[in-house]
């Protein structure tokens, strides 16, 4: 076999890792950055955490009432604070632009009901709606406590319009306990120029194989 073409489905394999990464478009998407919450603290609408505001109803901003998604923070937020409320932040996309949001979703267990139920929807520049999906989380599971809140993680991928995105989470969970939310993040997902060299490398082996397999 022609040692170029390995190397070269070798560098199409590097590039497509290495295009695979991306940074995090949302800011304080682990609510870490802000003022110390203590054990917990309502933020009621118009107000704001820093990088996300707060539209309607009001939210819990959580410290240490309960294990957050991640091993190096203890913040989190639940959407329904006396009642239920959103969040919402904007970001730079680029037009036709494929995104993955992330996020850690659990659910408050002090109250009912049992199933806690989280909308994420994400607008263009105008307002206009891209993409909306409802997620529910269940906190009668064994496991979700203050000390293992039984954090899981859901995604979903989205075609931007513009150069701007706004990502709404949005409780519709009435009363006080509502979905909890953590590890907010938005990537890009490439497809980079990688795919065609892996593919056009691919592609001249299986000739070469079929122009020595004819010269036999």
């Amino acid at each position: 076999m022609n040692y170029s073409i390995i190397r070269l489905i070798t560098a199409g394999t590097l590039m497509l890792g290495a295009a695979s990464a991306s940074a995090n478009l949302i800011t304080n998407g682990d609510f870490e950055t802000g003022a110390d919450p203590g054990s917990f603290t309502t933020i009621t609408a118009p107000g704001a955490l820093p990088d996300w505001t707060v539209d309607t109803g009001s939210i819990d901003y959580i410290g240490t009432y309960w294990q957050d998604a991640s091993v190096v923070g203890n913040r989190s937020v639940d959407l329904s604070g006396n009642d239920a409320g959103s969040i919402r932040q904007s970001f730079a996309t680029t037009a036709s632009g494929l995104y993955e949001v992330k996020f850690s979703l659990s659910g408050n267990p002090d109250g009912a009901p049992a199933i806690k139920t989280l909308r994420v929807s994400l607008r263009d520049s105008s307002s206009a709606l891209i993409l909306q999906q409802d997620f529910t989380f269940d906190t009668s599971a064994a496991l979700n406590d203050h000390t293992n809140m039984g954090w899981v993680t859901r995604s979903l991928v989205f075609q931007a319009f513009d150069s701007q995105t706004t990502l709404h989470f949005l409780s519709l969970t009435s009363g006080g306990w509502g979905p909890a939310l953590d590890e907010v993040s938005v990537n890009a997902v490439p497809v980079p120029a990688a795919v065609w060299l892996l593919g056009s490398a691919l592609l001249g082996v299986g000739l070469i194989a079929r122009k020595r397999g004819g010269d036999a």
